[in-house]
């Protein structure tokens, strides 16, 4: 299952995994600053907050946790100096959904990919 949301991001779904996504659009502010954290931990300073901008592009709740996790977030990212230097290039991080007490949502896994 595929449907866009108001500013573009494209959300992806295995039909059995809909309320998976759906919980994650719902958190998706969330889910976002906790992706970005976890991206820049792991990601040399030229990806730093200041040197350019990561934009969410897709959202996706595969068919299991074993295809990438609970939730699949893609960014690009935009280096101000130079907007087309990693222009093909994006950058998933993979989070599961945890149970209370624990937080909603926990990063597990990054990929990088090319277009």
């Amino acid at each position: 299952m595929r449907w866009e949301l108001p500013d573009g991001v494209e959300v992806l779904a295995d039909e059995v995994r809909v309320a998976v996504a759906q919980r994650a659009v719902a958190a998706r502010a969330d889910l976002v600053s906790l992706a970005l954290r976890f991206l820049r931990s792991w990601l040399h300073e030229g990806f730093a907050p200041d040197r350019g901008e990561f934009e969410l592009v897709t959202l996706e709740a595969p068919a299991s946790r074993e295809d990438g996790g609970d939730v699949v977030l893609r960014f690009v990212f935009t280096l101000a100096a130079d907007p087309h230097e990693y222009g093909y290039t994006w950058f998933e991080v993979l989070v599961n959904e945890q149970e209370p007490p624990r937080d909603a949502y926990w990063p597990v896994g990054m990929r990088v990919g090319f277009w």
